[in-house]
């Protein structure tokens, strides 16, 4: 038991249980002039209570949809863990990595196994054009035109003309609409920019093993 949550564990399996109190999130959001601690305690609470609630949500959506998603959230939590990469990169990146793959996967055919999920959730994170585009995660088609545009722009804006600036991972989904702007709301601080090269590195090494190997399988059943 902790001031801010309960951990539990049942039948070997851990839970953490924390209590939402909006009374906490409309107090401080109808303060006229909130303090510095008031406004980081507001933007804690919101991500902790609100953003997460509804990225649970999508997530949710995504599998129950694509059962495979499920399987390859877990693989692909796996692989990062097997290379030492554990809580550099949040879980949540991963999932809504995952989601991308089933939800957006043009030019190809949605995956239907995990094994192909995988591939393709290795695929993305290799191929993607990290430094000069950000990877929008839809998938009940909530973001339209304008908030794309929007998202593209305060990307350009952050990124800056040197294309070095803000969070090297900028991955929106649509529980990261804010006020003023869309942020990446979970990779904002992580993964740092070595970590990113580094998991691209992996990422690409890995879906070439994989293909490899895939192909090499292939021949040697029509032998």
């Amino acid at each position: 038991v902790t001031p801010s949550h309960l951990d539990i564990g049942y039948r070997g399996y851990p839970w953490r249980i924390i209590i939402r109190a909006d009374q906490e999130l409309d107090m401080l959001s109808s303060l006229r002039n909130p303090s510095a601690e008031a406004i980081s305690l507001r933007e804690v609470l919101t991500k902790r209570h609100v953003i997460n609630a509804l990225h649970h949500f999508t997530i949710h959506g995504v599998h129950s949809k694509h059962p495979a998603a499920m399987g390859v959230v877990r693989l692909a939590k796996r692989w990062v863990g097997a290379h030492m990469l554990s809580g550099l990169i949040p879980h949540e990146a991963i999932e809504l990595l995952v989601a991308s793959v089933f939800t957006d996967p043009s030019p190809l055919h949605t995956p239907s196994t995990v094994s192909c999920g995988f591939v393709r959730f290795l695929l993305l994170v290799a191929s993607h054009d990290w430094k000069r585009n950000p990877l929008i995660v839809d998938p009940e088609g909530h973001v339209n035109a304008d908030d794309r545009a929007r998202i593209i722009s305060d990307f350009e804006f952050v990124r800056g003309t040197n294309l070095e600036n803000g969070p090297p991972m900028y991955i929106v989904s649509p529980s990261d609409r804010g006020e003023d702007m869309w942020k990446p709301t979970f990779t904002l601080q992580k993964p740092e920019k070595v970590i990113l090269s580094r998991i691209c590195a992996l990422a690409k090494r890995s879906h070439q093993h994989l293909m490899v190997h895939t192909i090499s399988s292939d021949q040697s059943n029509d032998d």
